[in-house]
């Protein structure tokens, strides 16, 4: 057993707490122990307890530090006599009322503070504390400071189409960029940055060939066909496409990917934001007095982004498309969706109630099924006419007939012989739009000549004068007429009838395009396809009495209104409703005059 010496017991007993956060200029750890060795070598102390509290900010409360909580708590017990620190700061950058609310308790238990930057901090006297309070402010605003100079450097780097770090989006790598945009490394998963002056940190697609096939295919896959999410996701599991965590493919990591504008190529930052003292407000530093330390997600003004900085994964007109998609107002589910592309386009003229998808199954008598079928039935259905006047009967029609018989009609006509009719129909809508457009070129020329003055004005103005709030009027100017540019190139893109001619035509042919997919596409992309062409269905049935007395209620006609070109542009008539007939899905079809 061994005994320790008089003048080890006569040593007071220390504890040494060590901080060290996440900023690179701070001592490390190991470092700090070692000075902290020799002061309590020369101030007479041992050290009997050490806290620790690593990659912790030093104006975290106790809460947030458990070492440093600790030391507190074996004060109270009065274990230790004087408390070692590197720096007033390691201990914590608090401002002089926060410092004194957790320095009390050092003081109340007789306990003193000798540090190896500022020797020992008297807490009895006046001046001594004076001067703590004076340290401990400028620990603060040590921090102040460092928070505007981070958030102006992440702004920056943003602004320039940096990457400013965070969980990198599935499918990309960071890369480092020289000057020239030449990509100098990539960097692997968790590996820092050189430190090499000139350098930036950009996405670039990962080299897994798989990875970039599935985020192709859900990209694809949902701008093609009409789908849900869930659906979307379930279809990526089956068919074994990687998933960002490696745990499968789910509704929120779906929403997450087809949402991010980083697979057109552009980055996006100040999604959301945490910091304590400072964030960012329309592109403005602002101080959050207060507010800040928790997650918020920022609105739209506050965001930057920065179009084209890396190489995109999705065709920008499909990364478009599937935007809108996304944030229709209108996306509604359906039930069975798979069997009921139609759902939501077929409406009853009686009562003008949709016609939702139904299931009739038959079974023989001793209830076995022996056939089912899928129908549309009015959503009037079982509210019988004769008991209840909201409902106009039980009309229903046989969903394959309806579909095959839609299918044969909409490639009649975008690429049969009505092709002809189609295009000047589209070329006359186009020349209407153009007269209304001829109005707002001339007021675009008049305002863009106006601007022209004005920039050549402010130029002159500001070469003869030294004037910085001119600078921010030109620039104004200058923008404004960029846009009015734009503007007016999209207002005179009709006025020429050749180019109304080349757009009808290619309108035309891209309907005939859709329509040529029809018989080959799966339920989801024909629900797609069906609603970039059709805006409605109007059915409109006859009700009639069978010798044997039962009412039966035979479809007489119906109108398909085309997406974007009118009413009544197909009239069909004669589907089948019932019996054979309606599995036989006989039809006929025939252009409205």
């Amino acid at each position: 057993m061994v005994t320790q010496t008089t003048e080890a017991r006569a040593m007071i007993p220390a504890a040494s707490y060590v901080r060290m956060s996440s900023d690179k200029q701070d001592r490390s750890p190991d470092q700090q122990r070692a000075e902290l060795r020799k002061l309590a070598e020369r101030e007479g102390c041992r050290i009997v307890q050490e806290y620790t509290d690593e990659g912790i900010t030093g104006d975290s409360g106790p809460d947030q530090r458990p070492g440093f909580k600790a030391m507190l708590d074996a004060a109270r017990q009065g274990r230790f006599k004087v408390l070692l620190a590197w720096d007033t700061n390691r201990i914590g950058r608090f401002d002089s009322l926060d410092a004194g609310k957790w320095l009390s308790v050092l003081r109340d238990n007789r306990v003193q503070v000798v540090t190896c930057g500022q020797g020992r901090i008297d807490l009895e006297s006046f001046a001594g504390r004076l001067v703590f309070t004076v340290q401990q402010e400028a620990n603060k605003m040590f921090l102040l400071e460092l928070s505007a100079k981070v958030l102006r450097g992440q702004r920056a780097n943003a602004e320039a189409g940096g990457w400013n770090g965070g969980p990198v989006p599935f499918g990309f790598d960071r890369g480092e960029f020289d000057q020239a945009g030449n990509l100098v490394r990539r960097l692997a998963p968790k590996q820092p940055k050189s430190t090499e002056a000139g350098y930036r940190v950009r996405l670039v697609p990962v080299e897994d060939e798989s990875i970039l096939a599935g985020i192709h295919w859900g990209f694809d896959r949902f701008d093609q066909a009409d789908i849900s999410i869930r659906a979307l996701a379930r279809e990526l599991q089956a068919k074994g496409f990687p998933s960002p965590n490696g745990d499968g493919w789910r509704h929120a990591t779906v929403v997450k990917m087809l949402a991010n504008p980083v697979y057109r190529g552009h980055t996006r930052w100040n999604v959301e934001s945490w910091g304590k003292y400072h964030g960012l407000r329309g592109g403005e530093i602002t101080a959050m007095n207060g507010r800040g330390g928790t997650r918020k997600r920022n609105v739209a003004e506050d965001l930057i982004i920065r179009p084209d900085t890396h190489q995109g994964l999705i065709d920008p007109d499909v990364f478009g498309r599937v935007q809108r998609k996304l944030s229709s107002p209108g996306r509604r589910r359906y039930a069975r969706r798979a069997e009921y592309p139609l759902a939501g386009l077929m409406y009853c003229q009686q009562c003008g109630q949709p016609m939702h998808g139904k299931a009739a199954r038959v079974s023989d008598r001793k209830g076995n099924p022996t056939y089912h079928y899928h129908r549309y039935v009015c959503g009037s259905y079982g509210r019988d006419a004769h008991r209840n006047a909201a409902g106009c009967g039980h009309y229903a029609v046989a969903a394959d007939c309806v579909c095959r018989w839609l299918v044969g009609a909409l490639q009649a006509e975008f690429m049969g012989p009505g092709r002809a009719e189609l295009v000047e129909s589209i070329r006359r809508q186009l020349a209407a739009e153009a007269k209304g457009q001829a109005t707002d070129t001339r007021r675009l020329e008049k305002r863009l000549d106006a601007l022209d003055t004005q920039v050549s004005r402010l130029v002159k103005a500001i070469r003869s004068t030294d004037a910085p709030e001119l600078v921010d009027e030109l620039n104004a100017a200058r923008a404004e007429r960029a846009a009015l540019q734009d503007a007016l190139q999209r207002a005179r893109r009709h006025l020429d009838p050749q180019d109304l001619d080349r757009e009808a035509e290619g309108t035309a042919d891209d309907l005939g395009a859709l329509a040529g997919r029809l018989s080959e596409a799966d339920p989801a992309t024909l629900r797609e396809l069906f609603r970039l062409m059709v805006s409605r269905i109007t059915c409109r049935w006859d009700r009639r009495t069978t010798k044997a007395g039962r009412q039966r209620y035979p479809l007489v006609d119906g109108i398909v209104e085309l997406r974007d070109w009118g009413p009544s542009d197909c009239l069909f008539s004669g589907v089948a409703n019932d019996g054979a007939s309606q599995r036989d899905g006989k039809s006929s079809a025939r252009r409205t005059t």
